[in-house]
């Protein structure tokens, strides 16, 4: 069924209930129910499939975007037939099939492959190339990312409209090659705009609002997920629940091969890791995510599609080929969750990992994972170094089980290796002999070490974030939206920075809907006497104050 452009509907007439009707397919989602403690959101089924029995038309061959609108109905492209679950779309761009979804309660826009962005009922929006395409779900503002800058226009968008303003990082080289698009209303980050940047792997957060808002409020690299960072993000898809804030990225873990493996990472609105879509996806770049916000039985639940030039492994019996099969898959709304966090400490080097993915201590030493998960961690110290022992919510020198059902904290204790058995006590060579030398040679044989505490808003606004050192040195902590703040440490010991945010930072606050701005801060720690230097991360949250607490 063609689709025939006309009139506007009016901004109280659903499109989707009138001339779009055809598009969306009542899916019969008679699911097994949501496991009550599933790992991280469950996967339900595959909806719709090239393999099961369903009318022709509505058979997928390379699903690469979808969308689900406030009432609850699914909408998927179909790069190759060029339609949406099985209806043609008309040849607004004749060289390629549309991809990237997005809807609000009166209209459904389609991101052509690489191309242009059309409403599906009234024509092109935009016939410059673009890579993403979203909507804010408050004011239904479009979106559309072009790869170094992001296109806004104002709600109602109607063909021939110019964008009512831009965002434009790539002028300043901090967006290289943008994928994607997410816009959140969730009250700590509302009006953020995350774009998935394959210049560097990582997702860049800006907030149109700020002083800059061409710069990042929020650099995402996917620290604490399985691969310890994003692989591939060309052609990532991005997806914000919007009842907590959480951000899901298509990460593409096989970049090169034919039909590559897909993993879907998920972060809470602080940036933290929370967890992964237990189930591969089997992709072929781009692949389709979306969230339902709907006030249906199937709110939460996350659809993601097999992607263009996807594959089923067994197609049917004089079927299409495998690399023509596709897939539309649910899952479900992951549990409450409960944070983790790991610190080292002592005159040894090391680091911990998590089983699940979560803590990859340093670099990622705090996670969210589901409560009542079953976390375990396992130290591994440096050559040189050897593991002390655990405290905090473990204790002992085995491997660490912690169960969250609440948020836990946990220390890893490094300390020097000892001696070899058998080695000369002399210092003649061997295990002792270096020991006996480092000895010798002061602090600057051991690493220095640092551990964060956990941070205290003052009365002023300002955030006191305490710090303990193996040796003195100086401690200097930065972040997007921080003051640079710095510290010496006269020897072992403890001592405080005492972190503002900066000017855009102070700007981003007034603004926050929440009165708050998270932020992720890097504490660096440069030893006196010239040793390597340590860096340890830490959320910190800031508050805004009322007159009278200032």
């Amino acid at each position: 069924m063609s689709l025939e452009t006309g009139p506007r509907p009016g901004r109280r007439t659903s499109a989707l209930g009138g001339v779009l009707a055809a598009l969306f397919l009542a899916l019969a989602l008679s699911a097994p129910a949501e496991a009550a403690e599933a790992p991280n959101h469950p996967f339900i089924k595959a909806l719709i499939s090239g393999t099961e029995g369903i009318p022709p038309r509505a058979k997928l061959q390379a699903p690469c975007g979808v969308g689900v609108s406030p009432e609850g109905d699914i909408y998927v492209s179909d790069y190759p037939r060029r339609s949406i679950l099985g209806a043609s779309l008309p040849a607004y761009f004749p060289d390629n099939g549309a991809c990237g979804l997005a809807t609000d309660p009166f209209n459904i826009y389609a991101n052509y492959w690489h191309g242009g962005v059309v409403n599906v009922a009234t024509g092109v929006i935009s016939s410059d190339p673009a890579t993403g395409v979203a909507v804010d779900p408050v004011s239904f503002d479009l979106y559309i990312n072009h790869g170094t800058s992001i296109a806004v226009y104002a709600a109602p968008v109607d063909p021939g409209d110019e964008p009512a303003f831009e965002i434009d990082p790539g002028a300043a080289g901090a967006l290289e090659e943008g994928f994607g698009i997410a816009v959140s209303a969730f009250p700590a980050t509302a009006g953020w705009v995350y774009v998935a940047d394959a210049g560097d792997n990582t997702v860049k957060v800006y907030d149109p609002e700020a002083a800059q808002p061409d710069e990042p409020v929020q650099v995402i690299d996917g620290a604490g997920s399985a691969a310890g960072r994003f692989v591939s993000l060309v052609d990532a898809s991005l997806a914000i629940d919007q009842s907590n804030g959480h951000l899901f990225v298509v990460d593409n873990v096989q970049p090169g091969f034919e039909h590559p493996l897909a993993a879907v990472d998920e972060f809470n609105a602080a940036g933290i890791y929370r967890g992964q879509l237990e189930h591969a996806i089997v992709h072929g770049e781009p692949t389709g995510i979306a969230v339902d916000e709907s006030l249906t039985a199937t709110k939460g639940r996350i659809y993601v599609t097999s992607g263009n030039g996807s594959s089923i492994v067994i197609p049917p019996t004089g079927g299409p080929p495998a690399s023509e099969q596709g897939a539309l898959y649910a899952f479900g709304p992951a549990g409450a969750g409960q944070t983790l966090e790991v610190t080292t400490s002592g005159t040894g080097q090391g680091s911990v990992a998590s089983s699940p993915a979560g803590i990859a201590c340093p670099g990622a030493c705090e996670a969210e994972l589901n409560s009542g998960r079953v976390v375990t961690l396992t130290a591994n110290p440096d050559s040189g170094s050897a593991f002390a022992g655990w405290s905090g919510d473990c204790s002992g020198d085995a491997s660490c089980q912690v169960t969250l059902s609440a948020a836990a904290t946990v220390d890893a204790e490094f300390g020097p290796a000892p001696p070899a058995l058998g080695a000369d006590a002399s210092g003649g060579g061997g295990a002792a002999g270096a020991v006996e030398a480092g000895a010798g040679q002061g602090a600057a044989a051991v690493a220095a070490t640092l551990k964060l505490g956990r941070p205290r808003v003052e009365a002023d606004g300002t955030v006191s974030l305490p710090a303990i050192a193996s040796a003195p040195g100086t401690l200097i902590a930065t972040a997007t939206g921080l003051r640079r703040a710095s510290t010496h440490i006269g020897g072992a010991g403890s001592a405080t920075l005492r972190l503002r945010p900066s000017r855009a930072g102070s700007r981003v606050l007034a603004k926050s809907k929440s009165g708050r701005l998270a932020m992720r801060v890097a504490v660096a720690f440069k030893p006196s006497f010239g040793g390597a230097e340590s860096v340890v991360g830490k959320t910190v949250t800031f508050k805004r104050m009322s007159r009278e607490k200032r």
